[in-house]
């Protein structure tokens, strides 16, 4: 039968992908200069910062840095994602910029998706369920409305697995080389996966049809980028091995009012047992924390699906089993690795969602295909079209008010970006600049006040918990002087102290710290804002 004119046109074969992107842009487009959503307030802390920040400071001619005035101090984090913020930040160097990398970084993701499941399952039907499980995941649709580090990760790694679909080459076994090392150039966090993924290509290329100059050229191709990008950035192993120290237990020590209760030893085969389960609980789609929210990557009976279909594609004697066998080698090096961590992030597993649904689409293939050895008079296009709209038909169940709640939330109604409202009141209420700056005492992080102040104040920390409470000198308080004693010899100079209320709520310390300063000083309320959240005090000796 000849083609249809239509798809004559490589364009329109691609109708599948062409059919969800509107979906995916749906659930998935903001504005992010709006101040309808949350995009503005840059969550989480203090990630962000040294990826937005270390980019504005490369640019200021600083390096990856986080730079303040004439001082600066070394970012935590790899330098791709930030490197690749530059040139929208060169556009306009508003932080919110960074939702439209996201946005590209998103559709890369989606577009690799579409591969993958071409590659693997030729029938549209069970394409289509793939991409619909995929556009619709609350977390492809959020996670590109944070500046985080995992949204380049998600195609890289995808990339790498797309890439394990075809025999290698010269110029595949260069990209891939190169991808590898991109995973840890983008988070420290997935040094194991580098690994795991070289290690894999090279088993790839020994057990492949082709040898002699392409084998060894691809070794040294892959051998000899890794080399280069350690050794042209000398000091990304340091940072690699002191990011759990300045990242990831920057944000546990958040979560621990006590600083006595801080464990002493954050690698420990003690938190291996607890991780485990947690990670476990992940791929068997539990409800697990994933940054603030509460969630699950995939619905709890499609992930017991996925891990079946990942399961049966290494079992069953097909093209597909390195593949599948390369799934399971890679989380489990992922896995092991950050369960002897103490903080449990689900996050650094992001790249589980598109694999367990890759692993749905090959489970109802074989479905497909044994039902159809027993009712060979049924044409295995309708059985494939109705096992899928029975899958989404469930899925539908449980999602289509969250979906159309994400929907109207895009179009219509709104989300108040408090973090970022609150900065705003700061500058309506400094919208003159006097002949001193004036100091705000504020919980509310002082990179962050600085992508959206109008410079006419100056920010101030109000208690030792908040981030960066080490770095204190770029505003020049000595070291071993505690902050209320600060406050009090600024205020003998005569200097103008002002304090705002906002995030007392988000630890138990600040709430603390605030009423404290109403103990020692004279605080009086001057403005009331974001429904008394965002209020602001003067400071005053009693």
């Amino acid at each position: 039968m000849k083609r249809h004119l239509f798809f004559k046109y490589k364009f329109f074969q691609h109708w599948l992908l062409f059919l969800v992107i509107p979906i995916f842009f749906l659930l998935l487009l903001r504005n992010p200069f709006s101040n309808r959503n949350l995009i503005a307030n840059l969550g989480p802390f203090p990630d962000v910062f040294h990826y937005i920040t270390g980019a504005q400071c490369f640019l200021d001619g600083q390096g990856f840095s986080l730079c303040r005035h004439s001082e600066k101090i070394d970012t935590s984090v790899p330098p791709l994602y930030s490197a690749l913020l530059l040139p929208f930040l060169l556009i306009n160097n508003d932080p919110r910029m960074f939702y439209f990398l996201n946005l590209i970084l998103a559709t890369s993701s989606l577009f690799l998706m579409y591969l993958i499941l071409k590659k693997i399952v030729v029938r549209n039907t069970l394409i289509f369920l793939g991409l619909v499980l995929y556009v619709t995941s609350y977390l492809t649709y959020w996670y590109p409305t944070l500046a985080m580090a995992e949204n380049l990760l998600l195609p890289i790694v995808l990339s790498l697995f797309f890439l394990l679909l075809y025999k290698p080459n010269k110029a595949r076994a260069a990209l891939f080389g190169a991808l590898a090392v991109g995973t840890y150039a983008s988070k420290y966090s997935a040094a194991p996966i580098t690994l795991g993924f070289l290690a894999l290509y090279v088993w790839h290329i020994v057990g492949s049809n082709k040898k002699g100059r392409i084998n060894l050229l691809s070794v040294l191709a892959m051998c000899a980028l890794l080399a280069i990008s350690v050794t042209q950035s000398r000091s990304i192993v340091t940072k690699g091995l002191d990011f759990f120290q300045n990242t990831i237990i920057a944000q546990v020590n958040q979560n621990i009012p006590d600083p006595q209760a801080r464990p002493d030893v954050w690698i420990s085969a003690e938190y291996f047992g607890r991780n485990i389960v947690l990670y476990a609980k992940t791929l068997l789609g539990y409800t697990v924390l994933i940054l603030w929210h509460r969630d699950s990557f995939l619905l709890q009976p499609l992930s017991i699906l996925g891990l079946l279909g990942i399961a049966l594609g290494i079992v069953r004697k097909s093209r597909y089993r390195f593949f599948f066998s390369s799934i399971v080698i890679i989380l489990t090096l992922q896995i092991v690795t950050l369960s002897f961590f103490y903080s449990f992030e689900s996050r650094y597993v992001l790249y589980l969602l598109p694999l367990q649904i890759v692993g749905v689409v090959f489970a109802v293939r074989l479905l497909v295909e044994v039902v159809a050895k027993y009712f060979p008079r049924i044409p295995s296009s309708i059985l494939s079209a109705s096992v899928v709209l029975l899958i989404l038909g469930l899925y539908a169940l449980s999602s289509t008010q969250r979906l159309r709640h994400q929907v109207v939330l895009n179009l219509k109604y709104s989300e108040s970006p408090w973090w970022y409202l609150s900065v705003q009141e700061l500058n309506v209420f400094f919208s003159e600049k006097g002949e001193e700056i004036p100091f705000v005492i504020t919980i509310v992080p002082t990179y962050f006040v600085d992508y959206y102040t109008n410079a006419n104040y100056e920010i101030l920390p109000l208690s030792n918990q908040q981030s960066f409470e080490n770095d204190l000198y770029m505003l020049s308080k000595p070291e071993s002087l505690e902050l209320e004693n600060w406050f009090e010899i600024l205020l003998r100079e005569n200097k103008k102290l002002f304090v705002m209320n906002y995030g007392l709520s988000a630890e138990a310390g600040y709430q603390y710290a605030f009423d404290h300063l109403e103990e020692l000083y004279k605080v009086t309320k001057l403005t009331e804002g974001c429904y008394n959240t965002c209020n602001i005090y003067s400071l005053e000796l009693r």
